[in-house]
């Protein structure tokens, strides 16, 4: 079976997708912008061939890179890449060498923050109201409406990048001057970030899921250089999987990794805030892979080949992802702290610098069976002096 995999030089734990494609049998055939001799021996190692584009948002040269492994291989069962950055082009892809997969379509809906939100008004899912909007008077339009403080983000967007929360006017007058073409006004929402992730098999079963709570908004720790940690919880709220399971089926999820974010208003309250259809991204794959001591790389290898694979939903683990900033002042230096977290780390590693702002620079992740310890354990790691 080919598959076509994209950019398999980024980000690196995308690796373990090709290794498993490959040790289930595919015939993983790569198109990405670096040289080959730029990649990876452990990509190089698990890839049958490579084909190099310049650009590769330039659909052209995906065109004739798609062209030329059929040329030689034959008939592509999937195109895949599994990051934000890529998605609309293997949808353009599909499209042009009828490739199954989320076609441009569900692209358009699922990408688009005011997409996304017709399909949870329609299957009563609730979110926040919100405008599209491309300049200040359309936002002026709405603020009696709303009231301040709100929200302003890209409505095709990926993170927290050139997203603010409007607390004055003359914060408003300072956005507007980047300029407000196809943006989403919101108000703004005060509640937890929580999420809903897994993996669906080709009949849209669940066949695993984890929750992660995070301790700010993507936005909020950008923005405010907030410390970061996030952790999954062994047990799942049954109103947020409810919500996240309904989710899941009005977009009809397929073969497919999710990640949908919610604000936890109250104990029993949730609002759906958006949803990603491809694997969590960070090091969230490695964290779900050690609540449960399972191959989550190796199970969606499996569903891409056209096979069945168990459902696991039980977790045996909170693991949490906590981070330090270099410019912050700890308590516990990297060698006082190590003795503390040993018997429940996972790893450590310093986060690449273009992914620190909203992930820190060095990462620690830890794994526990009681969640109140693992949180005294995240609280040494970030405890700072003075």
């Amino acid at each position: 079976m080919n598959i076509i995999f994209l950019s398999p030089n980024f980000p690196p734990n995308w690796v373990g997708f090709c290794k498993a494609l490959k040790e289930a049998g595919a015939n993983v055939l790569a198109i990405g912008d670096s040289s080959y001799d730029e990649l990876r021996q452990e990509v190089k190692e698990n890839i049958s061939d490579y084909f190099q584009v310049t650009n590769m948002l330039n659909l052209d040269a995906m065109v004739r890179a798609t062209g030329y492994f059929i040329h030689r291989c034959g008939r592509i069962k999937h195109i895949e890449s599994l990051t934000e950055h890529w998605l609309g082009i293997e949808a353009e892809l599909r499209r042009m060498f009828n490739i199954p997969g989320p076609t441009v379509e569900d692209q358009a809906i699922s990408r688009s923050k005011m997409g996304m939100k017709k399909v949870f008004q329609k299957h009563k899912i609730p979110c926040s109201p919100g405008y599209l909007v491309n300049s200040q008077e359309d936002v002026e339009s709405h603020l009696e409406e709303f009231g301040l403080p709100i929200v302003l983000k890209p409505d095709i967007g990926v993170g927290a990048q050139a997203t603010y929360k409007i607390v004055s006017r003359s914060q408003l007058d300072e956005v507007a001057r980047y300029g407000l073409s196809n943006y989403v006004m919101e108000p703004f929402v005060n509640g937890q970030i929580v999420t809903f992730d897994g993996l669906t098999d080709s009949t849209g079963e669940i066949v695993f899921k984890t929750s992660h709570e995070y301790n700010a908004g993507v936005m909020e720790i950008v923005t405010e250089n907030l410390p970061i940690h996030f952790y999954s919880v062994r047990d799942i709220n049954p109103k947020l999987e409810e919500m996240g399971r309904k989710v899941v089926a009005a977009f009809n999820l397929k073969e497919r990794f999710f990640h949908i974010e919610f604000f936890k208003l109250a104990p029993e309250k949730y609002q759906i805030l958006e949803i990603n259809i491809r694997p969590p991204g960070g090091y969230i794959i490695d964290m779900m892979n050690y609540s449960a001591d399972i191959n989550l790389f190796a199970m969606w290898a499996e569903i891409m080949m056209g096979r069945s694979v168990e459902p696991h939903l039980e977790r045996k683990y909170y693991v949490a992802h906590v981070a330090r900033r270099y410019h912050f002042n700890y308590r516990y230096s990297y060698d006082e702290i190590m003795p503390i977290i040993k018997d429940s780390l996972v790893y450590s590693c310093e986060i690449p610098p273009i992914f620190s702002a909203a992930m820190g620079n060095f990462l620690y992740v830890i794994r526990h069976e009681n969640r109140i310890e693992l949180e005294e354990l995240i609280a040494k790691i970030e405890e700072r002096r003075g």
